[in-house]
């Protein structure tokens, strides 16, 4: 929450579904979990969670879907990673510029973020493959 913030700003904004002015906050959030449900370790430390955390709460396929999430994640951006370097060796219309910049804020999102996908996975994956799609129509095929 807002003790968070102070110097997690951007996972809190994804999270809450305020990046990138999408209105789309993870279902966590919507369920008012609070960061340190995750993040505080049992001595109250804060910690990155393992999908050991998940399964407290959840049944134990959330320890597989955690893996899911954060893999699908990955390639996302591997695959978005590729478009954009493709793109750069492109003269593009004015238009193809803007699909490229904003490609580049939403792959900035997501891997400035650091949960690869977990903060909010619903959003990164329809970021993602929307603007992987949208360099898709103007890059020649490999």
């Amino acid at each position: 929450g807002s003790a968070c913030e102070s110097c997690h700003a951007a996972q809190l904004k994804l999270y809450s579904g305020r990046s990138l002015d999408a209105g789309m906050p993870d279902v966590m959030f919507e369920a008012e979990l609070e960061c340190g449900q995750c993040h505080f370790g049992d001595s109250g430390e804060i910690v990155r969670p393992e999908a050991d955390v998940c399964v407290t709460c959840h049944d134990e396929e959330y320890a597989e879907i955690l893996a899911e999430w954060t893999q699908e994640t990955a390639g996302l951006l591997a695959r978005l990673d590729k478009l954009l370097a493709a793109a750069q060796e492109l003269n593009l219309t004015t238009g193809q510029q803007g699909n490229l910049a904003s490609a580049r804020r939403i792959r900035k999102v997501f891997a400035d973020d650091g949960s690869r996908g977990v903060h909010n996975y619903m959003m990164a994956v329809q970021y993602l493959e929307e603007a992987a799609a949208k360099l898709e129509e103007f890059l020649p095929e490999n």
